[in-house]
């Protein structure tokens, strides 16, 4: 057994889509596809492999977000036969080894099935601790016409960088890497509303081995259920109007119940219940 970096090859990548399935229950996309994704310089693979046999990996991507700029160690499976020889262990060490060496990164960030304890465990051995425990929440595109404009919910509009100063004091970021965000970044900002009633919802584009899709990193509010509702109604038409996008995601604390009612209003699903985890990139 041993672990290497992805190949690129056709070959590595069946052997990925093999695993997904015989851990996470399948993969939506083809082999052709995850060559291509993972041909990113952002983005890194690793794989396990017994007898010439892919039978494990882990991939990690980086995001820059209002919060920070993460790996995000987004995937972990290891086939359930060659389990319990610390392959997971050093996929993860080999996977927080490339986010110390990129530049800028400050944090690594997983997210586990709360009912997945061998794997939460994994990540705590390599030095992660858990950080909150929140609702998976998908909004899955399965038609691309629009919807006419919900009657009583206030306008959205794109952030511009002169809202920096607003958005700022509302997230708790600081303006300038608000207005670096807003300007540059590629992640979509949203306003709702205005006056005291107002929210700000942030988009991050995300493509993984199991989701291509915008993620809602941050959805403040200064404002009323309206403002959310419009917020998450703006989240999945903004989908629906790009045909590369298949959902929209969010994790929402299960006692955010303002957040979760509006956003099952406006068609989104809990999938389930995830430990989030994370650890400094700076740390031994």
């Amino acid at each position: 057994m041993g672990t290497r970096p992805f190949d690129g090859s056709l070959a590595d990548a069946q052997g990925i889509i093999e695993v997904d399935k015989s851990t996470f229950g399948g993969c939506a996309y083809t082999a052709e596809y995850i060559c291509a994704l993972e041909s990113d310089p952002g983005r890194c693979v690793w794989i396990a492999e017994q007898d010439g046999r892919v039978v494990g990996f882990v991939s990690a991507f980086a995001t820059h977000s209002l919060a920070a700029s993460r790996w995000e160690v987004d995937e972990l499976a290891v086939r359930p036969e060659a389990q319990g020889h610390g392959l997971g262990s050093e996929l993860v060490m080999h996977a927080v080894g490339e986010g110390k060496r990129r530049a800028g990164l400050s944090v690594a960030r997983a997210l586990v099935a709360a009912n997945n304890g061998a794997s939460q465990r994994v990540f705590i051995k390599n030095g992660f601790a858990p950080m909150a425990v929140v609702d998976l929440l998908l909004y899955r595109v399965t038609g691309r016409a629009p919807r006419p404009p919900q009657e009583g919910l206030p306008a959205v509009r794109d952030a511009r960088p002169a809202d920096a100063e607003g958005i700022a004091r509302l997230c708790g970021a600081a303006a300038d890497r608000v207005e670096w965000l807003v300007r540059q970044s590629g992640n979509g900002y949203s306003i709702a509303g205005e006056g005291p009633d107002w929210g700000c919802m942030e988009l991050v584009p995300v493509r993984t081995l199991q989701y291509r899709g915008y993620w809602i990193e941050s959805l403040a509010l200064a404002g009323s259920r309206r403002v959310a509702l419009a917020l998450f109604n703006a989240a999945a038409e903004r989908a629906k109007s790009d045909d590369s996008i298949d959902e929209v995601g969010c994790l929402i604390p299960a006692t955010e119940s303002l957040l979760h009612a509006a956003s099952v209003g406006e068609g989104f699903k809990r999938v389930g219940e995830y430990v989030s985890l994370a650890r400094e990139l700076s740390t031994p």
